[in-house]
């Protein structure tokens, strides 16, 4: 019953939907329209907590999909999605980031 929702529309046209429930300490992301990527690359997701980004898992490349998330939904402030080397990053691509706060949901 706490789920909050909140779609955002990305520069490129792509759209995004969280869903998160704090009692749950859960988010759903559902993206659409998503550029396919080069070969080699994954777009990687993360949750933000203060100036942390945390790996919360990873988006099919130029796919419809919807996707939960690993990790602490419940204190993070923000998803973001970034492209990154196949099988991920230690830390975020910051020059590819998009980031979809919580507070706006």
């Amino acid at each position: 019953p706490d789920a909050q929702k909140k779609t955002f529309r990305m520069a490129d046209g792509a759209r995004a939907t969280i869903v998160r429930s704090v009692s749950l300490n859960q988010a759903v992301i559902t993206v659409e329209g998503m550029a396919d990527l080069p070969d080699g690359k994954v777009y990687e997701l993360w949750l933000q907590h203060g100036d942390k980004m945390v790996a919360a898992g990873f988006l099919p490349s130029g796919s419809d999909d919807t996707v939960l998330l690993t990790g602490d939904a419940a204190s993070a402030s923000a998803v973001g999605i970034t492209a990154e080397p196949e099988g991920g990053s230690p830390e975020p691509t910051l020059s590819t980031a998009v980031l979809l706060p919580f507070d706006e949901a």
